[in-house]
């Protein structure tokens, strides 16, 4: 990640693990199905209000 920066990156932040673990939910058994199984999850109330937020705070701070 770090070899990529560039004048336009600001910060760099990675995930302890992976976006599932941080956002609480199971991870999906193929990794082209990440992207609809946290779409399924928030949709379906699965992930807590509280990571919600906590990922928003992450990404505000980054622009």
């Amino acid at each position: 990640m770090n070899s990529n920066k560039n004048k336009f990156t600001c910060q760099i932040k990675m995930f302890e693990e992976d976006l599932e673990t941080f956002l609480g939910v199971e991870k999906p058994n193929r990794r082209d199905l990440k992207p609809l199984n946290l779409l399924v999850n928030y949709e379906s109330g699965k992930i807590d209000k509280k990571r919600i937020n906590e990922l928003k705070k992450l990404i505000e701070s980054l622009i």
